[in-house]
Formats: structure tokens, C-alpha cells, sequence
């Protein structure tokens, strides 16, 4: 519970533009997972037709490999139906989700990483870390900020296949449903930013609630050191990974209006959104 009362303190410490990011006078965007500090709540956020996204019905977080006990309980809560986890396999190895076991929880694979790497060649993993080493700290800024522009992008074009797998449970069930991936931020923040594009969210909302992961979730510098020495990179490389930047969403939302032309041709090409989806989608969970 210490580590939740930390978080909350950070978060109510944060400045940002709408109320909404983190709470509403009736909702809670963090429920409380002590084991899962990103673990956190779509609802509340307005649509540019004045909607606003139902609260209690999808969810976003980091791994929940460290879930507690008590978080278990609340999942089931929650009216958690169905979990997607959007980790490769050398990450479900070593730290596979902590679900309840009494439950009728749905569990969904969709590894992003594997997708951009069959598209693209490339993912963000040791040899990308281990392409950094031995640079300056400049060049290390400008290839890691490019290295994860390139990489939202990609997750953005070339996964939509298994994201479009989310839609099609978010159309589907009648439970509540949370997506993750590691951290919470970069193929989580992505598959949130689709989501909430579909319903209708402005792109600079979206942008806040993507960056709200770089406040809660943090890396202790020992905890990085040990990453760092584990790929065999400097720490300096291995914080390259660690945070949120606009660029690195908005270098998605470019990639994606620059192939398409449009976020509704998207929709219906790239994530198998016709009106009609769309339209379902949005009755199911918007108010």
C-alpha cells in the first residue's frame, strides 16, 4: 500500500492541462494496484463531439506480473473479462502475469514486437540497445529519439493487425478489458492512442494521457543500472528507453495520416473499422 500512497502523492503533485488526466469529482483513473502502478482507467476524457469515454470499461498498465493478492480481488472487481498482453515471449518468460486463478478471465497474447520485426526487420530489443554503445551522449540522443519514433510508428502501421484483435474484443464483451505491455507507455500507449482516436478523442487529450506514464511509471537509477548491465549497454543508452516524449507518439499519428490520409481510412483498412464499427464502438463506451 506504501508504494500505491507514493503514486498518489506524485500524482496529485503533477500539473496538467485537463482535470480529467487523472481523476473526476466521481472516478478514480487509478483504482489502486499496488503491483501495477500504470494500471489505469480510459474514462472520463471528452470526444470532440462532447461524449466523454464511459468509465470502468477499458483499462491500460504495465506488466502484471507483480500483482498482489489484494489486486487479484480487485481485478475481479473491476469486471476484468479479458487481458491482452502485448509482450514478446522472452518477456512472458520471465515475468508472465499474475491473473487470478478463480476467475473466467480471458487471456490474449498479441505480441507487437514479433509484428514490427517480420514487417520491418527491427524491435526495440538488445541489438537495437547494443547499436547505441560506444556512441557520444549526442548521438545516443538523436539515434534513441529516432530509434523510438521509428518504433511508434511502425507499432502504429505495422501491428494494427493484433490491435485490431483488442477492437474486436472491446465489440465482443461485455466485460471490462485491459491491454499492457512492460511498462505501460510504448506499445500500451499506442494501442490506447488507437482507442482513443476510434472514439473520438482529440489527438492533444491523448497526448496527455500518454505522458502521464512517464510520471507514474519510473525506474530507480540502480534498477536501470542493472538492465544496462544486463544487455551490456551503458545506463546512459538504457534511459533512452525508459521515459514518454511527444515525438515519439506523434510519430504515429504522422505515420499513420501520412499512409492513409485519413484516421477513418485507417479505421476501417488498417484496424477492420467500418462505420458501422465504429459506430458500435462508440455506443458501447460512450455517455
Amino acid at each position: 500500500m506504501k508504494n500505491w500512497i507514493r503514486t498518489a502523492a506524485t500524482i496529485a503533485s503533477l500539473t496538467i492541462a485537463s482535470a480529467t488526466v487523472f481523476a473526476s469529482s466521481e472516478h478514480d483513473r487509478f483504482p489502486g494496484m499496488e503491483g501495477a502502478q500504470n494500471f489505469r482507467d480510459l474514462g472520463g476524457y471528452t470526444t470532440q463531439e462532447g461524449k466523454t469515454v464511459k468509465w470502468g470499461k477499458i483499462y491500460r498498465s504495465n506488466a502484471l506480473d507483480k500483482l498482489t493478492d489484494s489486486d487479484q480481488e480487485l481485478l475481479k472487481e473491476l469486471n476484468i473479462g479479458t487481458v491482452c498482453d502485448l509482450r514478446d515471449e522472452k518477456e512472458l518468460a520471465k515475468s508472465p502475469d499474475r491473473l487470478p486463478e478463480d476467475s473466467d478471465i480471458d487471456y490474449i497474447n498479441l505480441n507487437i514486437q514479433e509484428a514490427l520485426a517480420k514487417a520491418t526487420g527491427k524491435k526495440i530489443d538488445e541489438s537495437a540497445m547494443l547499436a547505441l554503445q560506444g556512441k557520444s551522449n549526442e548521438e545516443i540522443e538523436v539515434l534513441g529519439n529516432e530509434l523510438m519514433e521509428n518504433a511508434y510508428a511502425g507499432f502504429a502501421l505495422y501491428a494494427a493487425p493484433l490491435y485490431a484483435k483488442i477492437f474486436a474484443q472491446l465489440l465482443d464483451d461485455e466485460h471490462a478489458l485491459v491491454f499492457h505491455c512492460q511498462a505501460g507507455k510504448d506499445r500500451a500507449g499506442v494501442g490506447s492512442a488507437l482507442i482513443l482516436l476510434a472514439l473520438g478523442v482529440d489527438e492533444a487529450t491523448i497526448l496527455e494521457d500518454y505522458m502521464i506514464s512517464g510520471k507514474v511509471w519510473t525506474m530507480p537509477d540502480s534498477v536501470v543500472e542493472q538492465y544496462a548491465a544486463h544487455y551490456g549497454v551503458d545506463p546512459i543508452v538504457m534511459k533512452q528507453f525508459m521515459g514518454t516524449r511527444i515525438s515519439w507518439m506523434q510519430s504515429a499519428f504522422n505515420a499513420i495520416k501520412s499512409k492513409y490520409g485519413s484516421y477513418d481510412a485507417y479505421f476501417e483498412e488498417a484496424l477492420q473499422l467500418d462505420q458501422n464499427k465504429l459506430a458500435k464502438l462508440r455506443s458501447l463506451y460512450l455517455e
